[in-house]
């Protein structure tokens, strides 16, 4: 088992513990998944765990994928163009029409 635990000295006091063991170990029974409460008690489980866990994944990037597919839609593209109309004595002006297209 694998414990952290950092300690400073001098004028920055601090310290920093993990009671919780950081190992990977390949047991099935009473393994905790994601919450407290889900708990894996035997391989059919865990391979049901892995299953729903990897389909909840695609689903969320599914999502992602599909909220920036609908950003891009909602931005509209605006021109401006300018044009010369006739002014008042004789005069040229620019006059500019915003286009949304």
């Amino acid at each position: 088992e694998l414990h952290l635990r950092v300690s400073c000295s001098g004028s920055s006091r601090c310290s920093l513990c993990f009671g919780q063991a950081m190992t990977f170990h390949f047991s099935y029974e009473n393994v905790p998944l994601l919450f407290s409460g889900l708990i894996i008690n035997s391989p059919g489980e865990m391979a049901g765990a892995f299953v729903a866990v990897f389909f909840l994944a695609m689903f969320y990037e599914g999502l992602k994928i599909a909220r920036e597919c609908l950003l891009r839609k909602s931005q509209v593209s605006i021109r401006y163009n300018s044009m010369p109309v006739p002014g008042p004595n004789g005069t040229i002006l620019m006059e500019t029409h915003k286009t949304v297209g």
